[in-house]
């Protein structure tokens, strides 16, 4: 469709005279960028697991190669996930789940200690300090309940740390993909 100028201005529409606030927002909404879901490159995971976990183990060596397109990582357009690397990921959160438990309990809790304040203290610890910064933004309510059943379930059959251990592989798998906006707090993902 071509458009073009005559060269005046047409006048104002009635109906856009007079804009209430949620006329406003679905006008902004309509010409806002869409935002695609994309996983990261496997610089930047790396880059999140070093600056989340502090691990520099480089879990993403492992997965396939990224294609660049027009010379960049990070494009949206080329970081979508294939269905064979689905497995290659769910591997990678589970091993550094083990590892960040293993190694940095303490980090990953917030400071807290279960055996000083009790499993249910340090899974809200958890949840209010490191699930935030692994989402890149606060919970939903919803959110956090399912991570608490996680836990309570598994913490049940198999301890504490095996249910803590559980909660982080969603929240791991989760930074293979993430929308192309904000960052995670402290994070140097460029880097």
């Amino acid at each position: 469709m071509a458009t073009g100028c005559n060269g005046g201005m047409a006048p104002e529409p009635p109906s856009r005279r007079f804009v209430t606030a949620p006329a406003i927002a679905v006008t902004a909404m309509r010409g806002a960028p869409i935002r695609r879901l994309r996983r990261l490159s496997n610089r930047e995971y790396d880059n999140v697991v070093r600056d989340l976990l502090g691990d520099g183990s480089h879990p993403a060596d492992g997965f396939v190669v990224d294609v660049y397109q027009n010379g960049y990582d990070n494009g949206s357009a080329g970081l979508t996930v294939q269905s064979d690397q689905v497995a290659d990921y769910q591997s990678a959160a589970e091993a550094l789940a083990a590892s960040a438990v293993q190694n940095n309990l303490d980090s990953v809790l917030g400071g807290c200690d279960p055996s000083a304040k009790g499993p249910q203290d340090c899974l809200e610890a958890m949840l209010s300090s490191f699930a935030p910064r692994a989402y890149g933004r606060p919970l939903t309510s919803t959110e956090s309940q399912r991570l608490r059943d996680v836990f309570q379930a598994e913490s049940q059959a198999s301890g504490f740390a095996r249910g803590v251990q559980t909660v982080l592989v969603p929240l791991r798998a989760r930074l293979g993909r993430r929308a192309g906006r904000g960052r995670f707090s402290g994070a140097s993902h460029g880097s």
